[in-house]
């Protein structure tokens, strides 16, 4: 149960975290990719305590690897649009 807690709360160092970051695109979704993370860790450990199949911690893992692919494929577009992916850089241009 202490590694639940443990979890949890780096869930929401994470979380909160990822509201200050201001500068690039790329640091939001390492961040995110981080959160995915333990929330994959979170679903094995609570799959494993409940003695359940891995139908739980498959699914969870196919919405991970996709939601990766559209971020990295979303940042190249964005990169190739702009040139950079500097957050600032986007809120200047669309004033």
């Amino acid at each position: 149960m202490l590694y639940f807690l443990i979890s949890s709360m780096l869930l929401v160092i994470l979380f909160i975290r990822m509201m200050f970051v201001l500068n690039h695109y790329l640091s939001v979704l390492i961040l995110l990719e981080l959160l995915s993370v333990v929330v994959l860790t979170l679903t094995l450990n609570w799959t494993l305590f409940l003695n359940d199949g891995a139908s739980g911690f498959l699914i969870v893992l196919t919405f991970l690897v996709a939601e990766a692919a559209l971020g990295l494929a979303v940042l190249l577009t964005y990169i190739k649009s702009y040139g950079s992916d500097l957050i600032n850089q986007s809120i200047s241009v669309m004033n």
